[in-house]
């Protein structure tokens, strides 16, 4: 189950969002998913920390909140996208 779970959460990964760049160690969150409204994203949050480590939520522009993972250093995040993309993370 959690093989799949980390396969299809890696599946939606579009990118990886940096919030700081100042070194080769920057902060970086991987989006999950985005919701348009605070309710929806709190219960996906939810699913996914039911099962994952780091979740957070974040308000975006546009009125919409985004699902991510982190934080973590720019390599750190490659390494789980590439991980969960690998395992095929399915998280039905």
């Amino acid at each position: 189950m959690m093989h799949r779970v980390a396969a299809a959460v890696m599946v939606l990964f579009a990118w990886v969002v940096p919030m700081a760049a100042q070194t080769s160690n920057d902060v970086v969150w991987v989006q999950v998913e985005a919701q348009p409204s605070l309710r929806q994203a709190t219960e996906s949050a939810r699913s996914y920390a039911a099962n994952l480590e780091d979740v957070n939520g974040f308000a975006l522009p546009g009125g919409w909140y985004g699902i991510a993972l982190g934080p973590y250093t720019r390599r750190d995040a490659e390494i789980v996208l590439r991980t969960y993309r690998r395992d095929r993370f399915d998280p039905a």
